[in-house]
């Protein structure tokens, strides 16, 4: 094959790539969006909060720094698949998505590791995908 056809060929790979990265993000986003999301309030993360009916609870191990990891746990029962994402108000800070590993029955941990925001800002909010189900958690960090 002579070089004009490797172009052609090297062009029409990239631009299916860019199309299927796009069509993968679109998606992500819209499934996101389509889903309820069930806030949990929450006074201290390092404390624990939990729905009222106890059904979920998660803490953090210590205070959340950028760039500094701390260990999120979540107690949930019957769960397949837990996840969870971090963003700030308004703001999206890149891909922060950690998928949490069972370690007991109802137990699912991961360690996490905030970016630094330019703005100075710590006012994040983490998303917890507990299998399909949206949970809202505010929090602060140092």
């Amino acid at each position: 094959m002579n070089r004009s056809r490797w172009g052609w060929v090297s062009l029409v790979i990239g631009v299916l790539l860019v199309l299927g990265g796009a069509g993968v993000l679109y998606r992500g986003v819209m499934q996101g969006a389509a889903r309820p999301v069930t806030p949990l309030p929450c006074r201290s993360v390092v404390s624990g909060c939990s729905l009222p009916d106890s059904s979920l609870r998660v803490r953090f191990d210590q205070a959340p720094q950028s760039m500094k990891p701390f260990l999120v746990t979540v107690e949930v029962l019957n769960a397949r698949e837990v996840r969870a994402g971090f963003a700030m108000r308004g703001m999206q800070m890149g891909l922060n998505q950690y998928r949490l590993l069972a370690k007991d029955a109802g137990l699912w941990q991961a360690s996490v590791t905030l970016p630094v925001c330019i703005d100075g800002r710590a006012d994040w909010v983490m998303t917890l995908d507990v299998d399909g189900r949206l949970y809202q958690v505010p929090f602060s960090s140092n």
